[in-house]
């Protein structure tokens, strides 16, 4: 995190700011002080809010830009919104990642809006009892925590007007602690290297942070691919201001990131997106534009991409021959000046009609294709194919661009994208790759995929597509998502956990997302079993029973594994959703256990409705009406004695465990068969679970059970850890 993010009057403290920087509280020495280097802990922790600040007209918060795991983005514009009705905690867990409690050295904010009243709770491990709290009196200066040791911090916040935590940091000087860096050493995961494949940051709605253009390419390289195309639409400078140069510090970024990608092994290129206004008799304005092309070249970027697409949402345009011959020859230009002092360079161009239907769109539209066969023969031309958002795409559906341009497309394909939707519906897409057949991958240059507006998701799309470079075949939705998982499992160094199981959860919540721009995301499997319930009740309640309870404990797994933390920030908001489903799937399962068994199940409804009431406050989508499906089909059973009764359960479970000691636990005496969901590493023998926590902090389980009677059941607990 910059200094200069917190607060100006510490810039005067220079290098010697950890020494001179004003302290709001001092205190006593519960834990050794640590003596070793500064140490930003940020990256490691898991980040959550108890509540955050609705959007304006909306019922639920922009995450993006007003969530908890903003304060470690490097948006300086985007902040956690605490509620204005009352008070609200920021939670930092460093217990995941680091195993154990450290000691901490300092806590510093910045704030926009009216400053807080703060308080900070210092806690072995989150959702047990503080060892300390300290009031923050002044939060604009540093809080000294010199001294102190936490596996858990809370940020204790009882909002002033319109308040906005823009900026956060909490050091350590704990020997033997360094931050968490991407992979260092990388070899590729998939056979093969695809240099014109890859990812494109082309979307509209917030661009990705540098943190996760930089995880990209790292994928990239672990996927065999070696092309990342720079052209996020709401980049000010990239579109609406192309004109203006960048910041300073912006063009450092670029640097580092092109650096990063030689590296790496990646072309990187750089996309100016200039023809909304663009002047083609101003020689300022191609002046301009090949100075700012330029500038990437000079950053190390291996090429630049000029971009005309959408222009005619913007302003009035003529498709036709004359359009296309000037788009030619000004990318010609702008290729002959690059290649007089960057010889290797390339040139990427995406044009004004991009796609089938925009060919049949316009009555010039192939006219103005015909004219581009004007461009180098070295230029790749990108093409989205039938539409927009092509359902499927064949090496046939290619012919008619082909002829036209003069050369085989390269695909930019929006099968992911979920920008349309994300003012709206909150989708998430996590498919394979599919609707793409064999022979596709002969007939085009490559396949650029232009994912979701979350980065660290898109990393995860990244592996399906390569899954399907590598070898390309109508259905690879399988091999495509495990390839996903894989490349994403361990992807930080540093972390002390085990990783085992990671691949494993990211499958499945891949699988709970099946979807893509043209197929709501959702769990196919659990659909196709509630659509048989009517049919046969038992059957399929037995088969949803590990699945609801799996998505009910999501959320949960995914804050103690060893996951990436900004890809579990992305994934918060959409696990609880799934949590919500799910124990509104198992509630509607326990009321048809108990109808089976000649009870009416009414509590179990209520709640399963509770349950489904606190999932429609969330604008996430997953498998749109299957669960309330299921709690109507529940309903519609009849309450008959068909001798099927619920296992017993132990009225009190136990609820505390201590590191170091093995939980034990018999959740239902009269059954022998039970399944642990939510506890890794977990066993069951004759029903009895035992289990070794990873760490201290709050963990939440559902143990589901079939009983010798032939009925079903289950119970969740919530597990507050301690440390030994």
């Amino acid at each position: 995190m910059r200094r200069s993010a917190i607060a100006p009057a510490l810039l005067a403290c220079g290098v010697a700011l950890v020494a001179c920087r004003p302290v709001a509280q001092d205190s006593g020495a519960p834990c050794a002080v640590g003596d070793g280097d500064e140490v930003e802990l940020l990256p490691w922790v898991r980040v959550r809010a108890s509540g955050t600040r609705p959007a304006e007209g909306h019922d639920w918060a922009r995450e993006t830009e007003a969530g908890p795991a903003t304060v470690r983005d490097d948006v300086p514009d985007n902040g956690w919104e605490p509620p204005d009705d009352g008070r609200a905690v920021l939670e930092l867990d460093l217990q995941p990642w680091l195993g154990e409690a450290v000691s901490l050295a300092w806590l510093e904010a910045s704030w926009q809006g009216q400053e807080p009243e703060l308080s900070v709770a210092l806690l072995p491990g989150c959702g047990l009892e503080p060892s300390q709290v300290l009031d923050w009196d002044e939060p604009g200066e540093a809080l000294g925590l010199a001294g102190r040791c936490a596996g858990c911090v809370e940020l204790r916040v009882l909002g002033g007007e319109d308040t906005v935590l823009t900026a956060l940091s909490l050091t350590s000087r704990e020997p033997g602690l360094a931050t968490p860096t991407l992979p260092t050493a990388v070899s590729a995961l998939v056979d093969g290297f695809h240099p014109e494949s890859g990812l494109i940051e082309g979307f509209y709605g917030q661009p990705w942070s540098w943190r996760e253009r930089e995880a990209a390419l790292v994928t990239l390289a672990r996927a065999g691919m070696g092309l990342y195309l720079y052209a996020p639409k709401d980049d000010p400078y990239h579109r609406d201001q192309w004109r203006e140069p960048y910041p300073v510090e912006t063009v450092a970024s670029f640097a580092t990131l092109f650096g990063r990608a030689q590296q790496l092994g990646v072309r990187a290129v750089f996309g100016l997106s200039p023809f909304v206004d663009y002047d083609a008799e101003d020689e300022d304005d191609y002046t301009i534009l090949r100075d700012k092309l330029l500038g990437a070249a000079q950053l190390d970027a291996a090429g630049v991409a000029l971009l005309a697409d959408d222009i005619e949402f913007e302003v009035d345009v003529t498709v036709d021959a004359a359009l296309g011959a000037q788009h030619a020859a000004i990318a010609n230009r702008l290729l002959a000046d690059l290649r007089a002092e960057h010889p290797d360079a390339g040139l990427w161009f995406v044009p004004t009609v991009y796609s089938d239907e925009r060919l049949a769109s316009w009555e010039g539209a192939p006219d103005y294709l015909r004219a581009l066969q004007a461009l180098d023969p070295s230029i790749p031309v990108m093409w989205t194919g039938t539409g927009t958002f092509a359902e499927t795409l064949v090496a046939a559906d290619m012919d008619t661009v082909r002829e036209l341009i003069g050369r085989d497309p390269l695909i930019w394909d929006n099968y992911w994208a979920n920008d349309a939707w994300d003012l709206l519906s909150g989708r998430v897409h996590l498919s394979g790759y599919q609707g793409r057949s064999s022979d596709l991958h002969d007939a085009v240059l490559g396949v650029g995929a232009n994912p979701q507006i979350q980065g660290s998701l898109s990393r995860l799309n990244a592996g399906a597509l390569a899954a399907w470079i590598a070898n390309p075949s109508d259905d690879t939705e399988l091999e495509g998502s495990t390839i996903g998982a894989s490349l994403e499992t361990g992807f930080s160094e540093g972390h002390r956990g085990d990783l085992t199981g990671d691949g494993q959860l990211l499958l499945r919540v891949m699988r709970a997302f099946d979807g893509s721009g043209l197929e709501m995301p959702g769990n196919t499997e659990m659909v196709s079993h509630i659509d048989t319930l009517t049919d046969d009740p038992e059957v399929s309640a037995r088969a949803l029973l590990p699945i609801l309870a799996g998505l009910a404990v999501v959320e949960s797994e995914l804050h103690h594994s060893g996951l990436d933390s900004e890809l579990v920030d992305e994934l918060y908001h959409p696990a609880m959703r799934l949590h919500h489903e799910g124990l509104a799937g198992l509630w509607a399962l326990q009321a048809l256990a108990e109808r089976r068994a000649g009870r009416a199940g009414e509590g179990a409804l209520a709640q399963a409705r509770a349950q489904l009431g606190l999932a429609a406050e969330s604008r996430f989508v997953f498998s749109i009406g299957a669960v309330e499906d299921l709690v109507e089909a529940v309903e519609a059973v009849p309450a008959q004695d068909a001798w099927l009764d619920p296992p017993l359960v132990v009225p009190e479970p136990v609820h505390g465990c201590e590191l170091g000691q093995p939980w034990i636990w018999r959740p239902f005496p009269n059954v022998e068969q039970v399944e642990v969901h939510g506890l890794p590493g977990a066993e069951t023998v004759g029903g009895v679970v035992r289990w070794r926590p990873p760490h201290a902090g709050t963990f939440t389980a559902v143990i589901t059970a079939d009983s010798a009677m032939g009925g079903w059941g289950w119970r969740m607990v919530e597990l507050r850890c301690w440390p030994s």
